[in-house]
């Protein structure tokens, strides 16, 4: 698992690729006394708390082609959620801001996946 924060807008985001979801679930449900539902799809994004939010995607595989549109897709729904619990919401004067996070959030995975790598 990965861990994302912020100081600017003080959240953290953990990016889940485990391949026993179940893992996932039960730390959330450890760390905090909230219980996910197993995911039905190829990724999840949920929120936990006003600052902590969780993607999972089981398996990742940055090789595969369609992993890493899948963790965008994801990444861009969290987002939307950071930016929205901080009272920002998406229009013309703060797509900049939104557009700057996601960059942020991708650049964050990719480092921490790239250090995790052999």
């Amino acid at each position: 698992m990965i861990k994302i924060s912020n100081d600017l807008y003080e959240f953290n985001l953990w990016v889940s690729f485990e391949e026993d979801p179940d893992k996932t679930i039960k730390w959330v449900f450890e760390e905090y006394n909230m219980f996910l539902y197993p995911i039905t799809s190829h990724a999840d994004f949920s929120p936990i708390n006003d600052k902590n939010y969780l993607v999972r995607v089981p398996e990742f595989d940055i090789k595969k082609v369609g992993h890493m549109p899948l963790l965008c897709h994801e990444l861009l729904h969290a987002t939307f959620k950071i930016l929205e619990d901080v009272g920002l919401k998406l229009n013309s004067g703060s797509e900049e801001a939104y557009t700057y996070l996601f960059q942020y959030l991708m650049y964050e995975f990719l480092e921490e996946l790239n250090k995790k790598s052999p």
